[in-house]
């Protein structure tokens, strides 16, 4: 079985969290301890993904506190495991007559994917930092038995 989680910031926990400071500035002291508890439970929010090769499902997962938000899928044959560099880009085009700088602010990061066969062609695993997905990517390949593809780089070499 494989496990990855990882913390999210959720943008969500910004208005209670505005909200609560609002609460506590005019001293209306039950509305700041509702916000407080959603500002506590929004702000430890995981996501993650759990892969059951044994009974061929996986689940990706919301948890919050100990309350884990998903449900299992079915899992196609496994073939190898993917190492890929992606581009995120914030290209916005605005309409109306504003003069925007023509360069969207644009990074690199790295994706593991697990190509399976079937009509879904691959599960998106995480992603992040170079050195964290290799690591990522080479033990998810150990605990399925399968192979790992670098396609990050123009040699496409296999890794494990």
């Amino acid at each position: 079985m494989f496990v990855y989680e990882k913390y999210n910031f959720r943008v969500a926990v910004i208005a209670p969290a505005i909200m609560l400071v609002m609460f506590l500035s005019y001293k209306a002291y039950i509305g700041a301890l509702v916000c407080a508890a959603l500002v506590f439970l929004l702000s430890w929010s995981f996501s993650g993904i759990i892969i059951d090769a044994g009974q061929m499902r996986y689940i990706r997962y919301d948890r919050f506190l100990s309350f884990k938000i998903g449900n299992w899928k079915p899992l196609s044959k496994p073939t190898y495991v993917s190492l890929v560099r992606i581009k995120l880009s914030s290209d916005r085009t605005t309409a109306g007559p504003m003069i925007i700088p023509e360069e969207g602010k644009s990074t690199r990061t790295y994706r593991v994917n697990l190509v399976v066969d079937g009509p879904k062609r691959y599960i998106k695993i995480c992603r992040g930092k170079k050195d964290e997905m290799t690591q990522v990517a080479l033990e998810l390949g150990r605990r399925l038995g399968l192979r790992v593809l670098d396609i990050s780089t123009p040699e496409k070499q296999w890794i494990l």
